[in-house]
């Protein structure tokens, strides 16, 4: 973690703006882990097949969407694929949320064997800084069975926690993670189709959602990132 810390804070001058210590750093990386990992087992986990069914049948053919999006396919590969996927979101991304520009570093995955002491050890974790904030992708084995957790630390301008959000991901067969938090689904891959304009960019769909007594979804806002050698943006 001390070395991602490092990296952050030469990529960006936020991480002292927000008053982050290294010590404090690692307090959040273990905080966040729990946060999201007692997400994933609470009542508010939505299954696989509810949200792939919206997709499938509504978010491919909205109007609203700047890049075309694949169908979800659950991944059927007998091995497991989460650390190839993750780490071919590493590197900078530039783009625009909405109408904010935003600069995105996603570090390479770090590969470990760490028992928590509880019901699930952490076989691998990824860094990243989203611009307002940074967090994690956590790699977690329970049961024999891989879970991708993920938890992000939002920071508003005067450099103070504003808020945080905890999520899991479904991993599809495209290489597609569909990450799932309290509040919103966003479905997100790398492209590298030669049809496309660019030649590598990184593409988030995200779609408000409630479930508070049936699951509605609203209107979905997509990003498009390029890698930083390109100039142009979506």
């Amino acid at each position: 973690v001390y070395f991602d810390y490092q990296k952050l804070k030469g990529f960006t001058q936020k991480i002292e703006h927000y008053g982050i210590s290294h010590e404090y750093f690692e307090t959040l990386f273990w905080r966040g882990l729990s946060k999201a990992y007692h997400f994933h087992q609470s009542s508010n986990y939505i299954k696989r097949s509810n949200v792939n069914h919206y997709i499938e049948k509504e978010l491919l053919q909205s109007p609203y969407l700047k890049h075309p999006l694949k169908k979800p396919e659950k991944n059927t590969s007998k091995s497991d694929k989460s650390l190839a996927v993750l780490n071919s979101f590493s590197g900078e991304w530039h783009g625009k949320w909405q109408s904010m520009h935003v600069e995105h570093l996603w570090l390479p995955i770090r590969k470990c064997t760490i028992k928590t002491g509880l019901e699930y050890e952490i076989i691998g974790f990824q860094t990243c800084f989203t611009g307002d904030g940074f967090g994690w992708n956590y790699l977690v084995r329970k049961d024999g069975k891989i879970i991708i957790l993920g938890h992000v630390y939002h920071f508003n301008k005067k450099g103070t926690l504003d808020y945080e959000n905890p999520h899991y991901a479904f991993l599809n067969d495209q290489s597609q993670l569909t990450w799932v938090s309290d509040n919103h689904v966003y479905y997100e891959f790398v492209c590298n189709d030669s049809h496309c304009d660019f030649d590598s960019h990184y593409v988030i769909t995200a779609i408000p959602y409630s479930n508070k007594n049936t699951l509605k979804f609203g209107t979905p806002i997509q990003a498009i990132y390029t890698a930083k050698n390109n100039t142009n943006e979506f």
